[in-house]
C-alpha cells in the first residue's frame, strides 16, 4: 500500500456502540471512539488524545451524517475523552429533515437495544502519520497518543475502510464477559481492553 492511500483509508475511524442515551428534545450521547482496542490497522487509541482537540478547538468539531459536510444532523454539546473511549453529547436539529431523520433513526435504534455505528475524521500527531505508516508496512501496534479532531459522524452507511473499525459492545461498566467472548475477534485483539477493565494482567481467554 502507498503512503497515499494509506492516509485516505486511516483518517476515518469507526466503532459500533449502543446508544447511550436519547430523549424526546433530541439530545443523544454516544461513543464515537473506543480506547485499548486495536483496530485491523493494529493501531490502538488511548485516554488523551483528543483532550488537546477538546481544549483548543473544541467549539469547531462538528457532528456530520456519514462525513458529508453538507449534512449536520445536530449540534455537538458535549465531547469527553475518557478512558473508555471518546464520547459526545449531541442536540439533534429536529425542525430540519436530517436531524428528525437521524433522530427517529437513533430512537428506532435505542428501543430496539441494536448498535448503531459512529466514526471520527482525524489527523495523525503524536505518532507522526509517517510513524503510523512505518508501523502498518512492519506489522507492529502502535498507539495513538495525539490526533487532531475534525469531526465526529452518526453512520447509516457502510464505512470506508472496514479495517479501521473497532468493535464494542457497550460502556465497560456494563459490559458482559458473554458478550465480549462471542465478539468477532481473537482473544489477543481484546487482552489489553480487558486489562483496563479489571485493573490486572490476563494471559489468556477463549473466544
Amino acid at each position: 500500500m502507498e503512503p497515499k492511500e494509506f492516509k485516505q483509508l486511516i483518517s476515518f475511524k469507526s466503532s459500533v456502540t449502543k446508544v447511550d442515551d436519547i430523549n424526546d428534545k433530541g439530545m443523544v450521547s454516544f461513543w464515537f471512539a473506543v480506547h485499548n482496542v486495536p483496530d485491523t490497522y493494529l493501531q490502538i487509541g488511548s485516554k488523551g488524545m483528543f483532550q488537546k482537540s477538546i481544549n483548543e478547538r473544541g467549539d469547531k468539531i462538528m457532528h456530520y451524517k456519514n462525513h458529508d459536510s453538507t449534512i449536520m444532523p445536530g449540534v455537538l454539546q458535549e465531547v469527553q475523552d475518557l478512558p473508555y473511549g471518546g464520547r459526545a453529547v449531541s442536540k439533534l436539529i429536529l425542525n430540519t429533515k436530517d436531524g428528525q431523520e437521524t433522530y427517529n433513526q437513533y430512537l428506532a435504534m435505542a428501543e430496539a437495544g441494536k448498535s448503531m455505528p459512529h466514526s471520527y475524521h482525524f489527523d495523525f500527531v503524536n505518532p507522526t502519520f509517517d510513524d503510523a505508516f512505518n508501523a502498518f508496512i512492519k506489522g507492529g501496534n502502535i498507539t495513538l497518543k495525539e490526533v487532531k479532531l475534525w469531526e465526529v459522524s452518526t453512520l447509516t452507511r457502510k464505512p470506508a475502510s472496514d479495517l479501521a473499525v473497532v468493535q464494542s459492545i457497550k460502556s465497560y461498566e456494563m459490559m458482559d464477559l458473554s458478550e465480549l467472548f462471542t465478539t468477532p475477534h481473537s482473544s489477543d485483539q481484546w487482552l489489553p481492553f480487558l486489562n483496563l477493565i479489571f485493573n490486572e494482567t490476563i494471559d489468556c481467554c477463549y473466544c
